[in-house]
């Protein structure tokens, strides 16, 4: 009994279907065409998202790595610095050297956590390339913000908006991440770019256009 619900029987009935599906996605609100400054910009966004998915799997990896260390270097102190001096009789003065280099070695480690912060920067990045992804496809179907009016349908504002909105996300990322601005503009390997953005005439209709 919801008015969000919907029935119907697509073998006897298809062209009721053809109409309740473009009543429902509202195929009339989108443009013909994307203009130039639009694919510019999803081409910039599109950028934006993989470079930071993939400085988040970089930390990840750095976040997960200082982690396990951690746990190899204090189970190594705790173990040494429990071990009988009877048993091991002549390596004792080795041990301790050993066990204060361990310990030595997780202080650094700690620093470095500290240093890094790969945890917060890990989630930061994660956090802001789905949001950034959200405002893409926001775009795209010309829904929230980006609404197309009616009257209006040659109108630059979904383009006026998106640019708005991805410096917007630039500086709030940038901010809760406590990254440079270069990290995000660098030149990175094509293998990090994994939406076809720089290369359009291969585009398989994943990303840019």
């Amino acid at each position: 009994s919801s008015p969000n619900f919907h029935h119907l029987n697509l073998k006897n009935d298809s062209a009721e279907a053809t109409r309740m599906v473009k009543k429902l996605v509202r195929l009339d609100r989108l443009p013909q065409h994307t203009r130039l400054e639009g694919l510019l910009l999803l081409q910039d966004a599109w950028r934006a998202y993989d470079v930071s998915m993939h400085l988040a799997d970089r930390y990840k990896l750095a976040c997960k790595t200082i982690f396990a260390l951690q746990l190899v270097f204090s189970w190594l102190v705790v173990v040494g610095s429990g071990l009988d001096s009877d048993l091991i009789g002549e390596w004792e003065d080795s041990i301790l050297h050993a066990v204060f280099g361990v310990s030595v070695a997780f202080s650094i480690l700690v620093s470095l956590d500290g240093m890094l912060n790969p945890k917060a920067r890990w989630r930061q990045l994660r956090s802001g390339a789905g949001s950034l992804q959200s405002i893409i496809w926001k775009y795209r179907t010309r829904t929230g913000p980006f609404e197309l009016d009616d009257s209006q349908p040659e109108s630059t504002g979904p383009e006026t908006t998106l640019c708005s909105m991805l410096n917007e996300w630039r500086d709030n990322l940038i901010a809760g991440a406590g990254l440079k601005t270069t990290n995000l503009f660098r030149k990175y390997p094509k293998r990090v770019y994994r939406h076809y953005q720089n290369n359009p005439e291969n585009n398989k209709g994943d990303g840019l256009l």
